[in-house]
This record gives structure tokens, sequence and C-alpha cells, in this order.
């Protein structure tokens, strides 16, 4: 019967190993501890050099040695290769008013998010007139999701094709055409607010599919689009209720 390795006595070699890497770990927290209350670039700059004294720090295989002493956090160094690159840049505070410009205030106008409500009401070649399934989306899909919402309402209209050319009008006029003509439903037949709606005419730029001849494909292209944002005419408007027009 084989028998039993007696194990030696003493602590386990690796408990040495855990020891000193706790131990190192210890030392570099209160390392970060110390240097967070060096409110001074003084006294963070001679810790960073009794440091380097201390290891003998001359820089390593594959490195650059650096002999400028690092700053902190609350002082940087100004990049732009000029006369005071290498001079701190510290900011200050002033007491004294700035001098007002041209336009004394700005207007910044957070956008938002676009939500483009019901289909696309699509067209017949060259046509600007609504179709009675165009004017049906109007009033059951589109008319009830933007009634009681106080925002700004864009209606975009778009052309494509040479089938869209036989009305004469160039793509800008026709989009234009096709997307008035919806706003106008809207106004007179669901009730909406024209002043709440903004008119814009995309041309060609935008089709849906590049296609080239005639079909399902390139009729999607010939559209209007309503499309709802989050713009409240307070934001945009200097008198938002209208109240200085005749």
């Amino acid at each position: 019967m084989p028998r039993k390795k007696r194990e030696k006595p003493g602590v386990p070699e690796w408990v040495v190993t855990y020891g000193d890497l706790m131990s190192l770990l210890l030392c570099f927290f209160i390392l970060l501890a110390a240097f967070s209350e060096l409110k001074q670039e003084r006294d963070y700059q001679d810790v960073v050099r009794s440091i380097q004294e201390a290891f003998g720090y001359q820089g390593g295989i594959g490195k650059v040695r650096v002999e400028d002493i690092p700053y902190t956090t609350t002082e940087s160094l100004d990049s732009d290769n000029s006369d005071t690159s290498e001079q701190p840049f510290i900011a200050a505070e002033t007491t004294s008013e700035s001098i007002a410009g041209r336009n004394e205030s700005t207007n910044v106008i957070n956008e938002g998010m676009r939500f483009t409500v019901g289909a696309s009401l699509t067209f017949e070649a060259g046509a600007t007139e609504l179709s009675p399934r165009v004017q049906r989306q109007l009033r059951e899909e589109v008319g009830p999701a933007l009634q009681g919402h106080r925002v700004k309402i864009e209606v975009r209209g778009h052309a494509w094709g040479a089938e869209d050319r036989i009305s004469g009008l160039d793509f800008y006029d026709l989009s234009y055409r096709r997307a008035k003509a919806v706003m106008e439903y809207l106004v007179s037949e669901v009730g909406l607010d024209p002043r709440l709606m903004e008119i814009e005419a995309k041309a060609d730029a935008e089709p849906m599919v590049a296609a080239r001849g005639p079909g399902a494909a390139a009729a999607s292209n010939r559209r209007v689009q309503v499309i709802r944002t989050e713009i409240n005419p307070d934001e945009t408007h200097p008198d938002p209720n209208w109240t200085g027009r005749p």
C-alpha cells in the first residue's frame, strides 16, 4: 500500500503570494486616497517627483522618457502650438459684466422627436387632387391622431419619376401642391388649426424606393406624409396665441 506524501510544515507558498498582493493593493488605494486630498498643484508635483526618485523612474522599453511633471485634473495644458502652450491654463473668476453683442438673447429650441401619422398618402401620376381613399385616411386615421395636440405639424409633399412630369409642373411645385391639398383638407374637414401646420416641398429628394419605371414601387414615391412634432408654438413664436394679428 503506497504511503501518503507528508505535507511540509508551515504556511503554503500561495498564501505568501496572496498576502503580498493584498499588501500592494492596500498601498495602492492608500496612495489614491492621499492624492485625492491634494488640492494644491505644487504639493501634487512634489509627491510625484518623490515617487519618481524613490523608484528610479527612467522609462521602459517601448516608452518615451517623460521629464515633465503631470498635472491634476484641476489644471490643464493648452494643446495649441503657441507661445503659451507650456504654461498651464487656470480658470479664474471675474466680476466684470460681459459686453452685449448684436443679439442680446438666443432662442434654442429642442425639436425632439417626430412621428409619422398614419400611412403615406399616395397620389396618381401628375395629380394633386385627393383621391377618395386618401380623404378617408385623413378623416379616419390622421385627423383623430392630431386633434387635441397643440404641437407643430409638418406636411411633406413628394414627387418622383417621368410619370409625374406629365403634369407640366416641376417636382417642387407638384410636391408643394400635394402637401397644400392635404393641409387644406385637414383644416376644412377635420378642423385642425392651420397656424400649427407647415408645408414642406421635398420634390424628388427623398424617394422611398429607387424605382425607375412605372408600377406600385414608383407610386409609393408620389406621396404626402403628415408628421407630428414635439415642438410647442410657445417655443417658436413670440405671440403663440396670435393675439396681435388682425
